[in-house]
């Protein structure tokens, strides 16, 4: 199997948003609805924590003046506030490539076949929800069986057989 790396991240959140992660169930019985649930937030945490420390860099240095004297005139600025520059940008890519390697695990995990528990579970899912299952089903059927069972059926007895 080979993605492309914009697929991967396409499919990663798909099968992200897929997992109902209000389910208390579910987050102890599939690791994905932890990730999905961490991967969510960082959504909202890691723009404004890039946004403060590029901020920061930038007011340090002395603005777009700072900016300019720093690479035109490398002696004038002290060895530290190269350092310092470098390692804000480093922790950038580290936080924006632990949310890529997050979609990209979610991911490589849809195209994951079923244990036989788990493939025996999603046919009685799909036959209470009265759908065809799919012949030979892989995670992303199963968190697409479990979003259409927790949000149509009124009985919820079916997440004591996960």
């Amino acid at each position: 199997m080979s993605l492309s790396f914009v697929t991967a991240i396409k499919r990663g959140r798909a099968y992200m948003d897929l997992w109902p992660t209000d389910v208390p169930v579910l987050k102890a019985a599939f690791r994905e609805v932890r990730v999905a649930q961490l991967l969510s937030q960082a959504k909202w945490y890691v723009p404004p924590i890039i946004a403060i420390m590029l901020f920061l860099l930038y007011y340090s240095l002395g603005g777009l003046q700072g900016l300019k004297l720093m690479w035109a005139y490398p002696q004038a600025f002290p060895a530290y506030t190269y350092m310092s520059s470098a390692s804000v940008i480093m922790s950038i890519l580290v936080m924006l490539l632990i949310v890529l390697y997050g979609y990209i695990w979610m991911a490589l995990q849809s195209y994951q076949k079923l244990t036989p528990q788990q493939e025996h579970f999603y046919h009685d899912l799909m036959a209470q929800l009265g759908k065809e299952p799919v012949e030979r089903p892989r995670r992303f059927d199963l968190a697409q069986a479990l979003s259409w069972g927790c949000k149509n059926l009124k009985d919820k007895s079916f997440l004591n057989n996960v």
